[in-house]
């Protein structure tokens, strides 16, 4: 089949198990009270609420404005978990270092499923996307570097970034959903509810911009860490990729690429893919890596450079 038949069938199934978790929705609302008589799934589904009092919460989970799917989340998901098996120990330490939960660290598994070359179309970048705005106030970002790019320097900032919206907003939730939404957003949010309470925060605030992605932020981000504390039920055992030792150093002068391979006794590609911070244009030598950059280097060659600099 082409890619345009495989595309349409994929559509085709997904509003069909759509249309079926919806009907399976709208026959609990039917039942009412009495669940008597119900499968495995629809007991499941039903167990899903059993928090919720409200009598028409079935129906209300039916609308289709709150019934959706997505297709690929799952491939994409599993791809993040895989790729981030190699950065998460080094992201846990920073995290801890700057006195956060280190289950903070998933969070890109929401952001941008943990994919380095992540870039949306409002220009935000990196795992953790950070807009260019944002990411001046914490990293190098102009034409020639990037360390939005960079999954290590960009966590440092997104914890101090996260410290920063926790301290204002005195609760985590509220901390992760302006993540997302602003923390001047949640703000306006908390001072026109009058409460830092997220599920009332969920279901009362319509701020203009509060739409269905800061909405769901929260919730998408206690889901995304239940999948990856058990990702062995949803994708079997995933390889680990060891990080590669390297060692940091900050350029005191502006050197070509080509010549801090040559130093550092390795290739450019391997300090290319060593330093993701660095753009096209320093890659390619038409423009030296800037002084003042933190250039990572494989931990073999990294005494050679710095006597050879």
């Amino acid at each position: 089949m082409s890619p345009a038949e495989v595309d349409r069938l994929q559509r085709i199934e997904t509003d069909l198990e759509l249309e079926r978790i919806r009907a399976t929705l709208l026959r609990l609302h039917a039942l009412g009270p009495n669940a008597e008589g119900l499968t495995a799934e629809e007991r499941a589904i039903h167990d899903l609420f059993a928090d919720d009092p409200a009598p028409d919460r079935f129906l209300a989970a039916a609308d289709e404005k709150r019934l959706r799917g997505q297709r690929g989340l799952r491939e994409r998901f599993g791809e993040g978990l895989r790729v981030s098996r190699r950065y998460l120990p080094e992201m846990e330490r920073i995290f801890r270092e700057e006195g956060l939960p280190v289950e903070l660290t998933r969070l890109p598994l929401v952001e941008s499923c943990f994919n380095l070359h992540a870039y949306s179309k409002v220009g935000a970048a990196g795992v953790w996307q950070f807009m260019p705005a944002t990411g001046r106030r914490f990293l190098h970002v102009d034409n020639l570097v990037d360390e939005r790019r960079d999954p290590i320097f960009s966590t440092r900032a997104a914890a101090r970034f996260l410290a920063e919206m926790h301290g204002s907003l005195a609760a985590w939730p509220l901390a992760i959903t302006a993540y997302n939404h602003g923390p001047e957003g949640m703000a306006r949010a908390v001072a026109q509810l009058g409460t830092t309470d997220i599920v009332t925060i969920v279901r009362d605030y319509h701020g203009n911009a509060f739409g269905f992605a800061s909405r769901n932020f929260y919730a998408e981000f206690l889901a995304a860490l239940d999948v990856e504390r058990n990702y062995r039920e949803y994708f079997g055992n995933l390889p680990v990729e060891p990080a590669p030792r390297t060692r940091e150093h900050r350029l005191d002068r502006a050197i070509g690429i080509q010549q801090a391979a040559h130093m550092a006794h390795a290739d450019r590609e391997l300090l290319a893919s060593l330093n993701p911070s660095l753009s096209s244009l320093v890659i390619a030598g038409r423009r030296p890596i800037p002084r003042g950059v933190r250039l990572r280097l494989p931990e073999s060659g990294a005494a050679g450079f710095e006597t050879r600099l």
